[in-house]
């Protein structure tokens, strides 16, 4: 059996230590390392409330006034961030209240 150096990030076996240094150090490490922890905070999100409904109305609000659009792609982005909130939140384990077990 061959032994390495394994990155948990990228999966790769580097056989010396010049060659696991090189890796941490190229773009696609970077890269994939940069993905994993966006993964992870992506998983961890909190539950968004409705100050963060209301922040984000007054975001897009002000950037409907400060930029010139017209209406429709201003729908568009408004239904795109709704999708995007709604992805958001489903993918959030927080709706633990609405099930109920009965122990008999």
């Amino acid at each position: 059996m061959r032994c390495g150096l394994l990155c948990n990030v990228c999966g790769m076996v580097m056989s010396t230590v010049a060659a696991a240094i090189h890796h941490t150090s190229s773009n696609s490490h970077n890269a994939n390392l940069m993905t994993a922890e966006l993964k992870t905070t992506l998983l961890y999100l909190p539950p968004i409330t409705d100050s963060h409904r209301t922040a984000l109305d007054s975001e897009l609000k002000s950037a409907f006034l400060s930029v010139v659009a017209d209406t429709c792609e201003m729908q568009r982005r408004q239904n795109f961030s709704n999708d995007l909130i709604a992805a958001i939140e489903a993918r959030i384990p927080s709706n633990v209240e609405y099930f109920c077990f009965v122990w008999v």
